[in-house]
């Protein structure tokens, strides 16, 4: 199969493509053929070595991945085959790998998606999703304001739409130039500041 690697830090030029041994689903696991692997910032940070854990070298990014069931390992249910999921390799005993055209994964941890849901959309509801929806669980958004700094990035367009569905009386979004601006209006801002 083909994977990304990296094998020195630096910009996107560092990134490979590799042929691996494909993965095979093990007792209680799945084959997932990938159809689309998330990017969040925390890699490219990793990837130039400027974020907090330095990783092992030769290092296969992606911890979030959409897909297709392939195969089922011992003890899954057959019934997965040909499902269409996300897989959240971040909560996985293989963190990582995600930019590979399979991964395995515990079949407990993969989340079913439906049709209309495409898996591009998929993988921005895993890492991303689930810190703007922590977060707002944390300080609940119902009848307030609330400002969202880097309104246009992942977490925080996913914040804006989260804040106003929860009742936000008003939310105020901070971007970076005056297309992100458009974009954190365009998500449901009450407004935006450059």
């Amino acid at each position: 199969m083909k994977a990304i690697q990296f094998n020195r830090f630096g910009g996107p030029e560092v990134l490979e493509v590799v042929d691996l041994a494909a993965p095979v689903a093990g007792a209680g696991e799945v084959l997932v053929k990938v159809g689309a692997a998330g990017i969040n910032f925390f890699e490219v940070l990793m990837r130039a070595d400027r974020y907090a854990v330095t990783p092992g070298l030769p290092a296969f990014p992606g911890v979030e991945v959409a897909g297709t069931v392939e195969a089922v390992g011992e003890g899954v249910d057959r019934r997965l085959l040909r499902q269409r999921v996300a897989a959240p390799l971040f909560l996985s005993a293989r963190p990582f790998g995600g930019y590979a055209q399979y991964v395995a994964i515990d079949a407990s941890l993969v989340v079913p998606l439906p049709d209309a849901l495409s898996f591009e959309d998929a993988t921005a509801l895993m890492v991303q999703g689930l810190t703007a929806l922590h977060l707002l669980r944390q300080s609940p958004p119902a009848g307030r304001t609330v400002l969202v700094p880097a309104a246009a990035g992942g977490v925080g367009s996913l914040l804006v739409q989260l804040a106003k569905g929860q009742g936000a009386r008003r939310v105020v979004a901070l971007a970076g130039g005056k297309a992100r601006r458009d974009f954190a209006l365009s998500r449901g801002a009450d407004a935006a500041i450059v």
